[in-house]
């Protein structure tokens, strides 16, 4: 079980750093058309409490975070060691990216990429409320930020199972 989930994580970290789509097609009528369009950003989380997130349709977890009331939503990637934001969630979420200096390079399967280090004064996910919490901030808009390992070790308890990834 262990070899699956190293294989699960490893392929999830080379999806995720390869670029996910900004866009998903919804249904359609005929081979190649698309009846609507759905923006990562706008999509439902569904979950069945805040700590507790379902499957998405997708096959992934997401949960939403927040900072003042300001929201982002976040794939939960096991693979990626930080919370990782384009520069667009990271200003949604209170951060002067006018400030950012992106002189720090960060290793992923798509290559090396320049990102800047911030620091939020708190962060509430899953019903829970974080202090200062360290974000990397990539300067293209990559669609959808993720929620690496700097943030979910400061959980209890991660756990899958089945289609519920639970948060305590």
């Amino acid at each position: 079980m262990a070899a699956h989930f190293g294989v699960l994580a490893i392929s999830l970290a080379s999806l995720l750093t390869a670029g996910l789509p900004t866009a998903y097609a919804l249904g359609s009528t005929r081979p190649g058309q698309s009846i609507g369009v759905i923006t990562p950003d706008l999509a439902l989380t569904p979950s069945v409490d805040s700590s507790h997130l379902l499957r998405s349709a997708d096959g992934f977890f997401y949960a939403v975070a927040s900072v003042d009331g300001r929201q982002v939503r976040l794939l939960i990637d096991t693979g990626a060691s930080a919370i990782m934001l384009s520069t667009a969630e990271a200003r949604r979420m209170g951060v002067d990216v006018d400030k950012l200096t992106f002189d720090q390079r960060v290793i992923t399967s798509a290559g090396t990429v320049a990102m800047s280090r911030a620091v939020l004064d708190h962060m509430d996910v899953a019903g829970r409320t974080f202090e200062d919490v360290t974000v990397m901030v990539m300067p293209a808009n990559s669609g959808i930020g993720l929620m690496g390992q700097s943030m979910l070790s400061r959980f209890d308890l991660v756990s899958i199972e089945g289609d519920t990834l639970k948060l305590r």
